[in-house]
């Protein structure tokens, strides 16, 4: 399927910026404070972790919704597709599973490290358990969503079915608004699938033209998501308890205002390096946890767990994932490129370093799919 190569660069980056909040929301540490920590630390972490985390995975579902369902003769090519995300989707899944629970287990069973390592006790020989941390429970957990990406892409031609006929998709979209607003998505993370996906798969089905939205309005869409975000921070730092109505409305509000945005800033943004940076977002998402738990609990051991502390750490973890991540990834990409593809699916970008310069492609047509389609 072709599009522009500005569309496919806008997806990366945005891709890339999404990933980069996943990272700092997961590098969150105040639950580690032995006293209540200072107003700017609390508020500046929580930002990631109780505001901006909440667009990321929503936008790789519609991406994903869309690029699946958005060619002629769908159901006739939806058995090929299905393979194909076998490979996309499935093995690198299950490989990053395999992966880390081998790694988890192992350092169990070092006595000076299990203490640091228990988040389950691992047992190979305990199939339920091992099965359950293989799939439904992984420990790399923010992989889930490549687990339910493929269930619905074999759950998609029925979303396809729902989508073509107005009464179904009043349906369908009703029941996924009551479950998504039904529990707070970080306690049920699942509730997002079916209106996120539902969404990508209604614009690949109606192609409905979408008016041009003045520059006030979408700027003012962007503040009024900051602003409930914000808000969300302080509502759960009061009352130590998520808001779904809060924090899902400011979800719904931001992924427009966020898509629409971007076209203000894409001078600054489509540069080398953030592209650059982008062809290896997925290898950050895919690899950052659980490496960026284990590295917090050895610094917070080390420098301790005083307001002052937990800040440096939680930047500097966040920082270096991203950064380090990124330079790994183009190595693999550079001298073990199989390996590379096996572990990101087959989506491997140009062999371009992180820091390399260069003129960012002009806007234009593009038969290139959106390097950064997690995961189509």
């Amino acid at each position: 399927m072709a599009i522009s190569a500005y569309t496919s660069d806008k997806i990366k980056i945005i891709g890339l910026i999404l990933t980069v909040a996943v990272v700092f929301h997961h590098a969150h540490n105040l639950q580690f404070a032995d006293a209540p920590a200072a107003g700017w630390v609390r508020y500046s972490e929580s930002f990631f972790h109780y505001g901006l985390r909440g667009l990321s995975v929503p936008f790789f579902f519609i991406a994903s919704g869309y690029f699946l369902c958005a060619r002629a003769g769908f159901l006739a090519a939806w058995p090929k597709e299905v393979g194909k995300r076998v490979g996309s989707l499935l093995v690198p899944f299950l490989i990053w599973s395999a992966g880390w629970l081998l790694v988890m287990w192992m350092l169990q069973k070092i006595p000076s490290l299990s203490p640091y390592f228990g988040r389950d006790h691992i047992v190979l020989a305990d199939v339920p358990h091992v099965l359950d941390l293989m799939t439904f429970d992984p420990i790399p957990h923010p992989l889930w969503y490549m687990r339910d990406l493929f269930l619905l892409t074999l759950l998609s031609p029925l979303v396809v079915a729902a989508m073509k006929r107005n009464w179904s998709m009043v349906l369908y979209f009703a029941g996924a608004a009551a479950l998504y607003y039904s529990v707070p998505s970080i306690e049920l993370r699942e509730a997002q699938d079916l209106l996120f996906f539902g969404a990508g798969v209604a614009l690949a089905v109606r192609q409905p033209t979408i008016p041009a939205v003045p520059k006030p309005l979408r700027w003012g869409m962007l503040g009024v998501a900051l602003a409930l975000m914000a808000y969300h921070c302080w509502w759960v730092d009061t009352r130590f308890q998520e808001s779904q109505w809060i924090m899902n409305t400011a979800v719904l509000i931001g992924l427009p205002a966020l898509w629409l945005v971007y076209d203000d800033l894409a001078g600054w943004l489509r540069g080398p390096t953030l592209l650059a940076m982008a062809d290896y977002a997925l290898f950050i998402y895919m690899g950052h946890e659980p490496l960026l738990t284990i590295t917090r609990k050895i610094l917070i051991e080390v420098a301790g767990n005083g307001s002052a502390a937990l800040f440096a750490i939680w930047l500097g973890t966040g920082t270096a994932m991203i950064v380090g991540l990124a330079i790994v990834a183009w190595v693999m990409r550079v001298y073990v490129p199989r390996l590379y593809a096996l572990l990101v699916g087959g989506r491997v970008a140009p062999a371009r370093a992180p820091w390399s310069a260069g003129v960012a492609p002009a806007p234009g047509n593009s038969s290139d799919i959106p390097r950064f389609e997690v995961p189509a």
